[in-house]
């Protein structure tokens, strides 16, 4: 696509992530509804090369959408959320973590609130067995040709990130503390809390800003 060949992006945190690939560990990616468009143009953008990752988008309008864009960019993609279709989705995502793929969801999808985690991501984390990482993203102005071009947010419920060919994105990646994960001691409602704490100070901003 035009505007993923114009993004100009900057990834933080990847070699941890590839180093945790190297050693044969799958991983399970958690981001903002908000964010969605934004990272996957900045990530292919950045030719980043990883490992099949399979993805849950919503059955709604724009689950159809972001799904359509992200199989052309080659992602694996299951449709469902808490809303409508959670327990096919669920089950679906499991046998993928245990087959030993890497999954990504959109952890206060698809209709909110804001930033504020559901247990579907604990699911993914049991059924991998994997590190969490947790992926903030970012509009950064850039300066070209005496323009500025800068991502947009529409005014959604989720305040949705809208690249625009030119752009510049920042993609951050942060590992959750792993003595949360450990098998003997998973401890579901302290990761929920760390990553809707974390999400407020990193991206609470947002909500502030457009109210």
């Amino acid at each position: 696509m035009f505007i993923t060949k114009t993004i100009k992006t900057n990834v933080v945190g990847v070699e941890q992530i590839e180093d945790n690939w190297a050693k044969g560990n799958n991983a399970v990616f958690c981001t903002p509804h908000h964010a969605l468009l934004a990272l996957f143009a900045g990530i292919v953008a950045a030719k980043s090369k990883i490992p099949p990752v399979v993805l849950l988008a919503s059955l709604s309008d724009d689950g159809e959408l972001i799904s359509k864009l992200l199989k052309k960019f080659g992602f694996e993609m299951i449709r469902g959320s808490s809303r409508r279709g959670a327990q096919k989705a669920m089950r679906e995502l499991v046998i993928n973590g245990k087959s030993g793929k890497n999954l990504g969801i959109a952890f206060d999808g698809p209709k909110g609130p804001p930033l504020i985690p559901k247990r579907g991501l604990i699911g993914c984390a049991r059924a991998n067995k994997g590190k969490i990482y947790l992926i903030y993203t970012e509009a950064i102005q850039r300066d070209f040709l005496f323009f500025s071009w800068k991502p947009f947010r529409i005014n959604s419920w989720d305040r949705m990130l809208i690249p625009i060919p030119f752009c510049s994105i920042k993609i951050t990646f942060e590992l959750v503390p792993e003595f949360l994960l450990t098998p003997e001691d998973f401890r579901e409602n302290e990761i929920l809390n760390y990553i809707e704490k974390r999400c407020w100070e990193t991206q609470g901003h947002i909500y502030k800003e457009l109210v």
